[in-house]
């Protein structure tokens, strides 16, 4: 039995070392063969983070406007410009302290925009480059943020011998 695991070490060993060979170019895509996964699922738990954010910043938005019988549906695509013509609209019945709270608000949910969309660069970048999200794209429904998640999560697809074993 241990000649039966020394061989299996040795085989996982050499697969590392010939997927180290392939990604030596990529390093700078923030990846290096010990943490690899490690900075994707930062990555995704980066943005998901912002996408929290963004989420308490349009509610909070949203609850304040209603203070003032403000109305606004609750997605960013209506918030954003309904808050810039509140703040245009000169008989919305916003005060200037209130203007200045939303303006601010408004700068903060832009600032967060921002930021979500360059760490989902970064993740489709990663996306566009990995063999096995490019393996992953081909299943309609998978796209860049659940290809590289579940690269992060699985790391190495190879260790599954079919699509139940991963599921369980």
């Amino acid at each position: 039995m241990s000649g039966l695991m020394s061989r299996q070490t040795r085989m996982i060993v050499a697969m590392q070392k010939r997927s180290a060979k392939r990604w030596a170019g990529h390093h700078a895509m923030c990846f290096d063969q010990d943490g690899r996964t490690a900075d994707l699922q930062a990555l995704h738990r980066m943005r998901s983070l912002f996408v929290k954010h963004r989420t308490a910043v349009i509610n909070q938005i949203r609850g304040l406007l209603a203070e003032y019988g403000l109305v606004i549906a609750p997605s960013p695509e209506k918030v954003r410009p309904a808050v810039v013509r509140f703040l245009d609209d000169v008989e919305s019945g916003l005060t200037a302290c209130a203007r200045d709270t939303f303006s601010e608000l408004y700068e903060q949910l832009r600032e967060l925009d921002a930021r979500i969309e360059r760490v989902t660069h970064r993740v489709e970048r990663v996306y566009r480059t990995h063999p096995v999200c490019r393996k992953l794209a081909a299943v309609p429904g998978i796209g860049p943020l659940t290809a590289t998640a579940l690269l992060a999560t699985i790391g190495r697809p190879q260790a599954f011998q079919n699509g139940r074993h991963l599921a369980t």
